[in-house]
């Protein structure tokens, strides 16, 4: 079984802006910062797939539209539980929300069954953080999205292991 995901990555330039933020954020709030090559959006948590499963997993991506656009990632927050910081953006393009509602209504239309959660655009920068990290904002970094990837996901003792099993351009 895989745990998979669908997510943006930034390209290497975004993610050490935002690997400064992390590194940062793990020093004054506690935690452990996600590693630079790590960094990425979560569009869709598909959780659970057979290996042999992930192929029409892929699939879905091809019945999509798919169009590169840009955001500005300019403010740093928090999710209290499961205590984790994070970059997002004040103004969320349309872009953004229509292709992760069409991930998940194709999603769902082939069969997956997908996580519920509403869902907030956000990089997670700092995991495990002990202290309250105020919502603030912070140095506009200029993302243009440009890749969707399909990720494998493997939970280790020191943390998460992703692999890009598939990646499409936007």
């Amino acid at each position: 079984m895989a745990r998979a995901f669908f997510a943006l990555w930034p390209d290497a330039s975004v993610r050490e802006r935002l690997a400064v933020h992390a590194e940062e954020i793990a020093k004054q709030a506690g935690g452990k910062p996600v590693k630079p090559d790590s960094l990425h959006m979560t569009l869709i948590f598909v959780g659970n797939v057979a290996e042999d499963k992930l192929a029409r997993l892929a699939a879905v991506v091809d019945r999509i539209s798919r169009k590169p656009f840009s955001m500005g990632l300019d403010r740093l927050s928090a999710f209290a539980e499961p205590g984790v910081a994070w970059v997002g953006t004040s103004h969320v393009p349309s872009a953004l929300y229509d292709i992760q509602a069409q991930l998940y209504m194709e999603l769902e239309n082939a069969g997956f069954d997908v996580e519920q959660r509403r869902f907030v655009p956000h990089i997670t920068i700092a995991r495990k953080v002990t202290k309250d990290v105020n919502d603030r904002p912070i140095d506009l970094i200029l993302w243009s999205a440009r890749t969707l990837c399909l990720v494998h996901s493997d939970t280790k003792p020191e943390g998460s292991v992703y692999q890009v099993v598939k990646t499409w351009k936007l």
